[in-house]
């Protein structure tokens, strides 16, 4: 799963120009930004993209060079667009890690003095916004340099929104007047906050006061809302409504073509086309030619145009940690039966920030697959057994659209096969245990497996990135395709032949998996894929004598700096490479491996995944190892460790 969080917040990016003035110049090394900051009581927003040997565009910067954000982090952060090579004091691993390895996108607000206080993956401008304000709203002693003296209180209204603070500007608007512009502020405001029929009502008001002059940036402003609220057919009559020629035309066009994009291709194209001759140098200029680029419609054709419910963004709510001690492992496991239960979406899934801005099935398959196989121990509780049937309506239904197929790759990476693994784990165990409709259980199986089988590289292995076969995808694929087989589908012994035979050609040495055949020499974080890799090969037939105790050795040898990783956006901060997405996916596959020791072996191990799994506990009684997953994936992974863990 590495390099995960790389497509998350592709499709919401585009390039727009470059703002002028110091205070919205992104400093050019840490010294700088650390002084301005310190000057200006600002905190430090740190861009992080680094892609190591892939050929993928900056993203972030982007985000914040025109509009709502801009506003934001001129007013209230100092911005540093992190490279290789640079030096802070979060660098060190005590404070949050940069090491070598560091791979992936993520953003980090930091104090003056380099420590960090928040992370966030960069889906979206309204999901960042909403993250940054509440940075600044949890830190109030870093308010940024003072607003100054405004002889128009509209002036001071639209300065505070500009810096985020909603409750002062709401004051001011409900004092003012009622005008065009007053009525255009508050709309501003509640799109901003997601109150998308309000944000119309001050619109719909505005236009009764408006002039003819006013009526275009009136439909571009409510064209933006209708989008928002997922009234697609209504935005597309707004924008149309606006003439080209108006100042605001081509950010109408722009939002034009992407309504089109899915049900007219071709008019989309069109569209997009006609702005890089009519206004090549404007931001919808260049948003249009990144989409144009190799890759951007077929990527921007699954994002999502709607603002995400409330239930939806729970997902990438931050929560305070609560881990517990061993002994109330009972706790943790009622409190992450009761969390799934109420957070399961209303189609019956559970959801992944991913899915936040774009169709992601191969996320929300996998994950749902993932809690409903954590749930499947406890379905005498109440309620348990129907959030189970849900799940299951849910991936079968989703299997047999084809979803995965559909959703395919970006920058050469693809995910669809942790859906299949995942979904075929989930039926193979109904089968077995007759859950759900028996017939169509029984008739995904063979697709699936079938799909798993066609996946496989020239190598022998799976893999997620073409050109590269790691062990753990490998070990995944082949222990749900051992779980189909017992389940009735037909699998080739050809293609497990290949398979373990590439998966043994990753073994270092006993107990220990190089992260794909050839590659470097297991460091820390191979302890935790070398348990499950080595329950791979024993399933298969291929396993050696103390291989298994000599995995789960090599765990216990590198858990503690495994764990130090947890909670990072970023991946492969840690100085050996370690990345946040194993931990919670390690200690369930690890905690199934530890199933084949003899009795009398298991319990040393036990103890240390039990600590390390409820280490990883929070507040609301979800568990989280990485942000880019989030807490419904790390709490079903969880809670299928505990099952297998607790006394």
């Amino acid at each position: 799963m590495r390099a995960i969080g790389v497509l998350l917040f592709i499709p919401a990016m585009v390039a727009f120009a470059k703002p002028s003035g110091v205070d919205g110049e992104w400093a050019k090394d840490w010294a700088e930004a650390a002084g301005r900051a310190r000057d200006q009581k600002k905190l430090v927003l740190v861009a992080v993209e680094l892609y190591a040997g892939l050929q993928i565009p900056d993203r972030i910067p982007p985000l914040f060079e025109e509009g709502t954000l801009a506003d934001l982090l001129r007013s209230r952060f100092v911005g540093l667009r992190w490279k290789q090579g640079m030096k802070a004091p979060f660098q060190d691993p005590s404070v949050y890690g940069m090491g070598a390895h560091t791979f992936g996108a993520g953003i980090l607000v930091a104090t003056p003095d380099g420590a960090i206080v928040g992370q966030c993956i960069p889906l979206t401008s309204l999901i960042l916004d909403q993250f940054l304000c509440s940075m600044l709203r949890a830190r109030p002693e870093f308010r940024g340099l003072s607003l100054g003296e405004f002889s128009d209180p509209l002036d001071r209204a639209e300065a505070h929104l500009k810096r985020g603070e909603f409750e002062e500007a709401e004051a001011l608007l409900r004092a003012s007047a009622v005008t065009v512009r007053s009525l255009r502020l508050q709309a501003r405001r509640c799109i901003r906050l997601r109150k998308g029929p309000e944000a119309r009502e001050a619109l719909r008001r505005a236009r009764e006061l408006a002039g003819p002059d006013e009526a275009a940036d009136l439909s571009a402003e409510e064209g933006l809302v209708l989008v928002g609220l997922g009234k697609l057919g209504e935005a597309a009559s707004s924008f149309r409504s606006v003439p080209p020629a108006h100042p605001r035309g081509p950010e109408a066009r722009f939002w034009l073509s992407r309504i089109l994009l899915r049900e007219s291709p071709a008019d989309a194209r069109a569209g997009f086309e006609e702005l890089l001759k009519t206004a090549p140098g404007s931001r919808w200029g260049k948003a249009a030619a990144a989409l144009l680029a190799p890759g951007g419609l077929e990527t921007a054709t699954l994002m999502r145009l709607a603002w995400p419910a409330d239930a939806a963004l729970d997902v990438v709510r931050d929560v305070k940690p609560h881990p517990l001690e061993t002994a109330e492992a009972a706790r943790a496991t009622d409190g992450a039966i009761r969390f799934l239960i109420r957070s399961q979406q209303a189609d019956g899934s559970w959801i992944t920030p991913a899915c936040l801005t774009s169709e992601a099935p191969a996320f929300s398959i996998a994950t749902t697959a993932i809690c409903a196989l954590s749930l499947l121990p406890y379905r005498k509780q109440k309620d348990v057994d129907l959030a189970v049937g849900r799940a299951l309506e849910f991936v079968l239904a989703a299997q047999a659209s084809g979803a995965l197929d559909r959703q395919g790759r970006t920058f050469g990476f693809g995910y669809s096969i942790w859906g299949r693994v995942f979904a075929l784990r989930l039926l193979s165990r109904c089968s077995r245990e007759g859950i759900g409709p028996a017939p169509r259980v029984s008739s995904a199986l063979q697709p699936l497996a079938r799909e798993l089988e066609r996946d496989q590289t020239a190598a022998g292995g799976w893999s997620y990135y073409a050109g590269l076969d790691p062990a753990f995808v490998t070990g995944a694929v082949l222990l749900a395709l051992f779980d189909g087989r017992e389940a009735g589908a037909v699998v080739s012994e050809e293609t497990l032949r290949r398979g373990l035979a590439n998966l043994a050609g990753a073994r270092a040495a006993p107990g220990k998996f190089r992260y794909s055949p050839g590659g470097a020499e297991p460091r820390a974080e191979a302890g935790l894929r070398s348990p499950m890799c080595e329950l791979a090969l024993q399933r298969g037939g291929k396993g050696e004598p103390g291989a298994l105790g000599a995995a789960l050795d090599h765990f216990l040898a590198s858990r503690l700096e495994v764990r130090r990783e947890r909670g990072k956006a970023l991946c492969h901060t840690g100085p050996d490479g370690t990345a946040s997405y194993y931990l919670l996916f390690g200690y369930a596959f690890s905690s199934e491996a530890l199933g084949r020791l003899p009795q009398e072996k298991r319990d040393v191990y036990r103890k240390a995944l039990l600590e390390d799994v409820l280490a990883a506990r929070l507040d609301d009684g979800s568990f989280l190892d990485t942000p880019t997953m989030g807490r419904y994936y790390g709490t079903g992974m969880a809670l299928i460790a505990l099952a297998r863990l607790a006394p």
